[in-house]
């Protein structure tokens, strides 16, 4: 077993149920294509990590999918929101006896290795690691130990959440750092220069023909 853990958060993929922001404007068969890509960046991006990984399903565990049970433990969130189910995975981690746990979602494609390895290396020296993202959340957390002040009693899908975090780390006198601030999908506009949709809508034309 890895010191180090790396949590993923993923949506079970169903229509309707994922990304509905893009799904407004393009329908909830091309979005549910649109996110299983995404995973499967994902799973390409973390997939070469040399430490433990857990995948967080969010209503039930898929078994028949792209993460593979040899590289990936799957578990299902719990919680009655987002900061419960991201406290709950951090408190479940640490009692495993994990000493650096990070977690990340499925939407962030530009999240790759190297930004992961460190911020794993950044919690050699900082109680707190934030993967800012573009929109004023974050994509990334990153911790040596659970702090429930983090996570519960707050706001979440606004665009100061990364600043209500931050000033959460302050108030319980924690160190942090954050790294680059990276670019999630959640409109369709995000979608611009990433080449998933044009991805996506030619691997559903080949099926038809």
């Amino acid at each position: 077993m890895s010191k180090s853990l790396l949590i993923i958060f993923a949506k079970n993929p169903l229509p309707g149920k994922v990304k509905t922001r893009i799904a407004k404007e393009l329908g909830n068969e091309l979005t549910l294509d649109i996110y299983i890509k995404l995973m499967e960046i994902t799973e390409k991006n973390v997939g070469g990590l040399s430490i433990d990984k857990w995948v967080a399903y969010s209503d039930f565990i898929e078994h028949q999918d792209l993460w593979h049970t040899r590289k990936y433990k799957k578990i299902k969130q719990e919680g009655s929101d987002l900061g419960m189910k991201m406290h709950r995975a951090f408190e479940q981690a640490f009692a495993q006896g994990y000493e650096k746990v990070c977690l990340i979602g499925t939407d962030i494609p530009s999240l790759k290795e190297p930004i992961l390895k460190e911020a794993f290396l950044q919690l050699d020296k900082v109680d707190v690691v934030i993967g800012p993202a573009q929109d004023g959340g974050y994509c990334l957390m990153g911790l040596k130990k659970n702090n429930e002040a983090l996570f519960l009693d707050k706001k979440w899908s606004h665009s100061n959440v990364l600043k209500d975090a931050t000033a959460t780390i302050k108030t319980q006198g924690l160190q942090h750092v954050l790294l680059k601030p990276l670019k999630d999908i959640d409109h369709v506009k995000d979608l611009r220069g990433t080449g998933i949709l044009e991805a996506v809508m030619d691997d559903d034309w080949n099926l038809l023909v």
